[in-house]
């Protein structure tokens, strides 16, 4: 019976994906107008990407520091920020995944900018 249990979550979650990612999927142009849809699901996913990812502040923090500054202050000042900017990025994805369905902010636009980390990393 443990197989079979294992073998239907699987399904399930494969299932639950796959129709997360393809409504993600939408067309623009001028004709087309994005669905309430479309957006409330990339919300989610938005919060689901930005939970886990969220840990990726520090490194860019540190860098970020390092490079305007000696190697050990930046180290230690880029920790710090990106601590906390790692806070705040989780906790955008925690509200985001709970208020999906809800049009908050307005438009549903991303609460955190950039909307996923590494968005704004040109070098």
């Amino acid at each position: 019976m443990r197989p079979r249990t294992t073998l239907i979550a699987i399904a399930v979650c494969v299932v639950i994906f796959t129709l997360l990612l393809s409504s993600v999927c939408y067309a623009t142009g001028p004709l087309y107008d994005v669905s309430k849809e479309a957006k409330m699901s990339r919300k989610l996913l938005r919060g689901l990407l930005n939970i886990p990812f969220s840990v990726m502040e520090i490194p860019l923090e540190i860098n970020k520091q390092v490079k305007s500054l000696d190697p050990f202050t930046g180290f230690c000042l880029g920790t710090v920020k990106g601590s906390c900017q790692m806070w705040k990025r989780a906790c955008a994805g925690v509200w985001e995944v709970i208020t999906f369905p809800i049009e908050i902010p307005k438009g549903y636009r991303p609460i955190i900018e950039p909307e996923f980390p590494m968005m704004d990393v040109v070098d």
